[in-house]
């Protein structure tokens, strides 16, 4: 069986996996920069003691929140600081050795070809199985951060109801 086409998708899927992950902090560092810059807006207000009280209660939690979530962030994006270390399969120079003394070494040229193609099956699948969980962990990682930040969302727009209510 010739299954290397499957195997190099794995192994690309991952890869582009990998990328998307990457680009992927964007939005969540904006998300944490818009609720800073409203939490700062609304201290900055003339806020009665009982609105600011209340906004300190809210905020503090947001802030909690906001932390939490740049820890997962942080461990989604580099494994805080160890870094994620992905596999790649060989480089052309070693493959193409390998394929070299495949065929200086084998009397039939189809085994050659056949043990070569095994020898790039086992590399893709490997590589593709590493690297998959490497990406499971760091998109769980953002997954936690978004479900953090949900709530930090959720309490900025709670304490800005408050304060719009208190101002009408």
């Amino acid at each position: 069986m010739n299954n290397i086409n499957l195997y190099k998708e794995f192994y690309f899927r991952e890869i582009d996996r990998k990328i998307n992950l990457n680009n992927s902090f964007n939005l969540p560092i904006l998300i944490i920069s818009v609720i800073i810059s409203i939490h700062f807006y609304l201290f900055k207000q003339d806020l009665s003691i009982c609105i600011l009280t209340v906004g300190k209660i809210l905020s503090s939690l947001t802030f909690l929140s906001i932390i939490l979530s740049l820890y997962f962030l942080l461990k989604s994006f580099s494994n805080l600081f160890r870094t994620h270390i992905y596999r790649e399969i060989a480089d052309s120079e070693k493959i193409l050795d390998y394929e070299k003394s495949l065929l200086n070494n084998e009397k039939k040229e189809k085994k050659a070809e056949t043990l070569f193609i095994k020898f790039l099956t086992t590399e893709f699948a490997e590589c593709a199985k590493h690297n998959f969980e490497i990406n499971k962990t760091r998109t769980e990682d953002l997954a936690n951060t978004k479900q953090i930040l949900f709530i930090a969302i959720i309490l900025t727009i709670l304490y800005s109801l408050i304060y719009i209510l208190s101002i009408i």
